[in-house]
């Protein structure tokens, strides 16, 4: 709320005078008299305004739900008489007040803000105004310049900022070297201004918008420009505080509505990367109904972790942020009220108003606590506001909807993912290897299956390899799937009898809608005998691009994984894009998380068809093992106006291969003989309907050779060279008609004298594998996968429980429904109750009356397990036995049998009556009592309750003519019955040993 003198004028005035002056005026106020105005090239006053038009908008968060870190511009809007004396105002900064009955000590500043349109109406007597506050003009300003200088790597020193002194840095910036955009800062502390950060951003264009919407994002705030035209910093007040405003129940006005529910409290915050996988879940179920709030690719917390500190900062910084954000709960409202600019977006509100009875009397006042998110403001002698707040029950759930793409449930795996390093029109690449093994006979069978997003590109290219055994004659047809329809059908493969065949798949995939999420399957199945693929033996990938920018093929052969050392590993990935017509690369380190840079090469306008890859050599390890290492820079052969270019990226040269009509080009590495030769470095082309091929050895690039493939009346479209797993190399080649062969040409390899093997060790699943080439004396070259990340990969492990929590039912009953989340999320098939038992710590069981899985969730519907609250222990205990098959399964296996233990919330313990006492009988000394009640007592405290009884009895009284009279008798000590613990919750007798008694009093003696 604004500290205004006089809010309650915006409610009880005689009168409003508005005056609109440009920004570098002076208004000052006279107390009972109109402001003195100085410096002003114009005078706007409410006698200006056509009648009450003018119009305010403000808000902090006008999406459907609730998001963090946005910067919303305020929005002026006002109709003025047409008048010479005041000039064109379009792009003039004006400072808008207000003031009450003649009394301009009462002034009340509205805002700044800078005229975006000034255009006279149809009837050329009034003019309509619309402005805007600065931050809709800085929020698309670009801050490149201060962030290479804030975060140069060119200097020794790795540069990090913390978040505050990054602010601080970049408003001084504006303030000095943007004239248009000097816009100060409130002095505020956020949550996580401590917290550093480092170059994560690797763009040409930075804009100060996104750069401060994700600063924000990660502190739970959100930015404004506020009524002195400073940038500020707002968080939303806790629920659990009492309200600032109240809006009573005289000022508001019709229509008004509100939903039924508040909003449930965002109880966890999750964090994922540029590439959709989940760094952090931090929260707790503490509120009856927790909300998740996804932080999806923030720079913040996409730091390349150089640092030693970086997992402890990276925690206590979602912890404080999860603090920032978890007590909005809300109702969703749209309110009309009388106006009144002391209420501010932000602002926490208790809305007020009657219900009336049959009658018409006020029977009760109803409120609802909520926060102004949007408000419109209008009028001038008669202010109203709407204010709103949008919302649903519940955050959406986890939604990877943003500028990144998404692979989702598969039996293939992302092993490495190129993100949308372009606007518009780039490729975005998903690499893929599956973690199963497949038998494959007649049946059609799924052997490659995977979600990915078409972005902001209409077309897809798949492209992969199969490594297949057979024992016998097999014929093998391959088939492509889009979304269930199939797409291509690729003839039939003959498999070669007792023997290994590398099998290119390979389809483009057409028309596709921006923007949209897209499930692609290969099948395969076989006419005769059976073909075998373990695991890791299909792999491929799935290039998106559009097909206006991007005109030839995009293939796996522009992603190129380097190997620069005898004993390194492959520690640099190289991705090769054309956008907007114009040659790119970006290059990242393999690591987690992985961060992508653009890498300068010299400019390459109207490149077409590009392939990318190392020239390289089998160094000898001098065992008699040879190990494949690469350049330390790839090449990249490219089309331009139907020439044939290769950049060598290591000197920066461009050489032409080749003048004449080349259609397409695929760049490969043959491998080296023992005996000396080199079959070199290659670049197959086609040009005219032929392919040929040049080679690179030893710095010399010798003329072309055309390849033979007899292979009569065929018109070539395209080709892709590749080394197979035992170092032989081939190209695959497409014709108009859509056909697909595969020649392996004459560079043998080296399968003669060394075998290749793969080593697959992991204790997690992870996102980006770790390939290490071992040169540890074997006879064989070694490839060793070590995975050790906590991130999503290996799907051919089982799904394994990660969180529990019961909720309610439709009953308001909390001791009946579980659900179970899961690391990856699990599918069912033939679930039955039978595989599921729920126990308490006491050791009761509860039978398992309904299980079903959606959305990845498991749900259980258990025996009412309310009791579990009474214990001490008040866990319960989920156990699952897997079925020999079927039941739970995972992306690409069984999920494993699983005991997972939890805390249950909210359960109401079952009501008991209790016992009623029955009678009592005493001793023939008369110094116990023995109650007895009227069902078996199974535990008693009756520790210190000597003061809980009293026993009362007529005694004689032994004077002259005695007679009974009352009088009574101390309880001295209360025993329990024989077994009966003091403590309340321990112990249990049965019948015999107490006889329905619960405990003994001795007393006095009560013989008198």
């Amino acid at each position: 709320m604004v500290n205004y003198e006089h809010p309650e004028l915006f409610y009880d005035n005689e009168s409003v005078h508005m005056i609109i002056v440009n920004s570098g005026a002076t208004v000052t106020p006279v107390a009972d008299h109109e402001p003195t105005i100085a410096n002003a090239d114009f005078v706007i006053v409410e006698d200006d305004i056509v009648s009450e038009e003018f119009r305010l908008e403000e808000s902090i968060c006008s999406q459907e739900d609730m998001k963090f870190g946005l910067c919303e511009a305020s929005h002026v809007q006002f109709t003025m008489y047409e008048n010479d004396d005041i000039p064109d105002l379009k792009d003039v900064e004006i400072v808008i007040y207000i003031y009450f009955n003649e009394d301009s000590s009462t002034l009340f500043k509205v805002g700044t803000y800078v005229v975006d349109e000034d255009k006279l109406a149809a009837d050329k007597a009034i003019r309509e105004v619309s402005a805007y506050d600065i931050l809709y003009y800085l929020r698309d300003y670009d801050i490149t310049e201060w962030y290479e200088t804030y975060f140069d790597t060119t200097t020794e020193q790795y540069p990090l900022g913390r978040i505050g002194a990054v602010r601080n840095s970049l408003f001084d910036w504006l303030a000095e070297d943007v004239e248009d955009f000097a816009v100060a800062q409130e002095t505020r502390t956020l949550v996580n201004d401590d917290f550093l950060i480092e170059r994560s951003i690797e763009s040409d264009t930075i804009t100060f918008g996104f750069f401060m919407s994700k600063l924000l994002e990660a502190n739970g705030a959100f930015g404004h420009i506020n009524r002195d035209g400073k940038f500020d910093y707002i968080y939303l007040d806790s629920w659990q505080n009492d309200p600032v405003l109240t809006i009573e129940e005289e000022n508001l006005l019709l229509p008004f509505s509100c939903e039924d529910f508040n909003t449930w409290s965002i109880g966890y915050v999750s964090v994922y990367d540029q590439n959709n996988k989940r760094l952090i879940k931090y929260g707790s179920s503490q509120y009856r109904h927790p909300s998740i709030y996804n932080v999806i690719d923030n720079f913040v917390f996409t730091n390349n972790a150089k640092r030693a500190d970086w997992d402890d900062d990276f925690h206590d910084a979602v912890v404080n942020l999860r603090e920032a954000v978890s007590h909005h709960r809300y109702r969703v409202f749209d309110c009309n009220t009388l106006g009144n600019l002391c209420y501010e977006v932000g602002d926490r509100v208790d809305v007020k108003w009657p219900v009336y009875d049959a009658e018409g009397e006020v029977e009760r006042e109803r409120h609802i606590i909520t926060y102004i998110l949007e408000r419109v403001f209008t009028g001038i002698q008669g202010f109203r506001d709407n204010y709103v707040a949008k919302g649903h029950k519940k955050q959406p759930k986890y939604s990877l909807k943003n500028d990144n793409w998404h692979v989702g449930d598969s039996q293939i795996n992302t092993l490495e993912g190129v993100e949308n390093i372009a606007k518009e029109n780039a490729a975005v690449a998903y690499i893929l290897q599956n973690t199963m093994a497949y038998s494959v006979g007649a049946l059609e069978t799924i052997v490659m299956q995977a979600t990915f997003n078409s972005d902001k590109t209409t077309c897809a290219i798949f492209n992969g390899q199969a490594k297949i055994v057979s024992s016998d004659d097999a014929v093998v047809t391959v088939k492509y799937y889009l979304d269930n329809e199939i797409e291509n059908y690729i003839g039939e493969h003959t498999v070669v009898t007792s023997g290994t065949t590398m099998l290119h798949l390979y389809n483009n995939f057409t028309a596709l809608d921006e923007d949209t999420n897209y499930t692609m399957k290969v099948t395969m199945s076989v006419s005769s005998g059976t073909i075998s693929l373990d695991m890791l033996d299909l792999n491929g990938s799935i290039i998106c691009y559009n097909l206006k920018e991007m005109r030839g093929y995009v293939m796996a052969s522009d992603i190129a994984v380097a190997h620069p050392t005898l004993s390194g590993t492959s520690d640099m990935i190289w991705v090769a894009y054309v956008e907007n017509g114009v040659l790119k690369v970006t290059t990242a380190e393999d690591r987690v998380p992985i961060l992508w840079h653009k890498y300068s090469i010299p400019k390459v306008k109207k490149a077409k068809t590009i392939s990318m890859a190392f020239n390289a050599s089998l160094a000898d390890n001098g065992d008699g093992t040879y190990q494949f290492v690469t350049d330390e820079k790839p090449y990249i052969a490219y089309i331009r106006g139907a020439q044939l270019h290769v950049l060598n990226l290591n000197n920066k040269e461009d050489v032409l291969l080749a003048s004449g009509n080349v259609d397409d080009v695929s760049l490969v590495r043959s491998p080296k003989l023992l005996s000396g030769r080199d079959y070199g470095f290659t670049a197959f082309f086609l040009m005219e309907n032929v392919i040929y091929y040049r080679q690179f050895m030893d710095g010399v690039w010798y003329d072309a050779e055309a390849v033979d493939l007899q292979i009569p009346d065929v018109t070539y479209k395209s080709i892709e060279a590749f080394v197979t797993w035992d170092y032989r190399t081939g190209i695959l080649v497409t014709d108009s008609d859509g056909n697909l062969y595969q020649i392996i040409s004459y560079f043998e390899g080296l399968t003669d004298l060394m075998t290749e093997h793969i080593e697959v060790s992991a204790n997690a699943n992870v996102l980006l594998s770790v390939i290490q080439y071992l040169d540890a004396k074997e006879p064989d070259e070694h490839i060793l996968l070590n995975a050790t990340a906590d991130v999503a990969l290996l799907w051919a492990w089982s799904a394994v429980p990660v969180a529990a929590v019961n909720i309610e039912d439709e009953h308001n009953n909390w001791g009946t429904t579980v659900v179970v989340t899961f690391d990856h999320p699990n599918t069912a098939s033939g679930l039955l109750t039978s595989m599921f038992v729920l126990t308490d710590s006491a050791g009761n069981n509860y039978v398992c009356e309904s299980a079903t899985v959606a959305n990845g969730e498991l749900t259980l519907v258990f025996d009412d397990f309310n009791l579990a609250e009474l214990y001490t222990d008040n866990s319960v205990t989920i156990t699952y036995t897997k079925p020999a098959s079927g039941g739970l399964l995972s992306p690409a296996v069984q999920t494993d049998s699983f005991t997972f233990t939890f805390t249950p919330v909210n359960l109401v313990p079952p009501a008991i009556d209790p016992p009623t006492f029955l009678s009592a009988t005493n001793n023939a000394e008369g110094t116990q009592v023995t109650v007895h009640f009227t069902e078996e007592i199974t535990n008693a405290d009756v520790s210190g309750m000597t003061s809980n009884f009293s026993l009362a009895l007529k005694e004689y009284n032994y004077v002259p003519d005695g007679t009974l009279q009352d009088t009574s008798r101390s309880i001295t000590q209360i025993v329990p019955s024989a077994g009966t613990s003091l403590s309340f919750n321990t112990a249990t007798l049965t019948d015999t040993e107490m006889d329905h008694s619960v405990i003994t009093l001795e007393v006095e003696n009560t013989n008198g």
